[in-house]
């Protein structure tokens, strides 16, 4: 599969306006390591995007698990220790994968989780 970009689409939209903000900047931050992935610009370099998209996404899921929690959703904990398993998966990613061997794990753990995960959650917010 070659992916040189990932398009953010309203379908990605979970219906929360700050979520939907987080999951477009998490797609600029995977775009940015495609990028330097298929630039040939070195490890260096697709370290420090990965870094970045490392460093929003733990961000992203602290906000994200902080509204869910205010909503005392009883699935808070299985939501938590996905999003354990993906930090653990991306770090993992970091050491074994090279070049653009990465970017399809990363569309897949981005896209599926914003799009089957996170849209499972909208429906605790249509009355925020």
């Amino acid at each position: 599969m070659v992916i040189h970009a990932i398009k953010w689409t309203d379908e990605m939209a979970v219906g929360v306006p700050a979520l939907d903000e987080d999951h477009r900047k998490l797609v600029a931050l995977m775009n940015k390591v495609i990028a330097a992935c298929y630039a040939g610009v070195g490890k260096a370099m697709v370290n420090k995007a990965m870094d970045e998209l490392d460093a929003y996404t733990k961000e992203h899921f602290s906000r994200e698990e902080a509204l869910i929690e205010a909503k005392n959703d009883p699935n808070l904990g299985a939501h938590k220790r996905q999003h354990q398993e993906l930090i653990a998966e991306l770090e993992s990613l970091r050491a074994n994968l090279h070049g653009t061997e990465i970017i399809p794990v990363l569309y897949r753990w981005l896209i599926v989780h914003i799009m089957e995960t996170d849209k499972g959650y909208s429906h605790l917010f249509k009355d925020a």
